[in-house]
């Protein structure tokens, strides 16, 4: 489902969005190769049943349980064009999920044919992002056209796993911060010939944290990060 709205004035403009996708379990098709029949087949899944992990048949060995997730979508743009040389332009994006199964790893088989995991996902992945853009188109010495853009963005995942009938729920989260720079400058030499040039700044700041819980006593414990700070 999305929803859209414009509106626009001699000196001002708007366009927002939003988006939400909700995608359920998928299902295989009953048709497999004769070489491996039991392609695609999800016999069973793991449940925690009054406070244990169990195996439980699945209703159709079709149906990729855990698979399904949902997602949002926003983008806000507003523009303002002070005079015919000018224009300020602002635009906010942010995105976000639920909780995504990690289906592979769920459907894995130890050495006992026990299934290997009873948790592993990723927490909700979000992005968001502040941009300003200053475009000018004034013919002068040094440019005719200078377009700038200062920009923030966050980034953020996760990852979360617990084997089958253990106690202990690894945690993983890494943040990124971007601030970003963008310059660009266009000069036109003469009739054949065009001159381009510019500059871009980047910065990222990573925070990566970890731990360990465990979901019988709550006891949190230390845990490596997947990458250094």
């Amino acid at each position: 489902g999305s929803f859209q709205l414009m509106a626009a004035k001699k000196k001002w403009g708007y366009i927002g969005n939003f988006t939400h996708s909700d995608f359920r379990d998928l299902q295989t098709g009953s048709v497999r190769p004769k070489d491996h029949p039991d392609f695609g087949k999800r016999p069973e899944y793991v449940a925690n049943i009054r406070g244990l992990d169990s195996a439980v048949i699945n209703s159709s060995e079709s149906l990729q349980r855990f698979s399904a997730y949902k997602q949002i979508n926003t983008l806000q743009k507003l523009a303002f064009r002070p005079n015919e040389q000018s224009e300020l332009i602002y635009t906010f994006n942010f995105s976000t999920t639920n909780d995504i199964p990690r289906y592979d790893r769920l459907t894995l088989y130890d050495d006992n044919d026990q299934l290997e995991y009873a948790q592993w996902y990723y927490g909700p992945q979000k992005w968001m992002m502040n941009a300003l853009k200053f475009n000018h188109y004034k013919p002068g010495q040094l440019f005719d056209a200078m377009k700038v853009t200062v920009a923030f963005q966050n980034f953020e995942e996760s990852r979360h796993d617990r084997r089958f009938r253990n106690s202990t729920l690894r945690n993983r989260t890494e943040k990124v911060g971007v601030i970003s720079l963008n310059t660009d400058f266009e000069k036109d030499l003469n009739a054949r010939n065009h001159f381009f040039y510019g500059g871009e700044y980047l910065r990222n700041q990573v925070n990566s944290l970890a731990f360990s819980e465990n979901t019988d006593t709550g006891e949190i414990g230390n845990l490596s990060t997947r990458y250094p700070n």
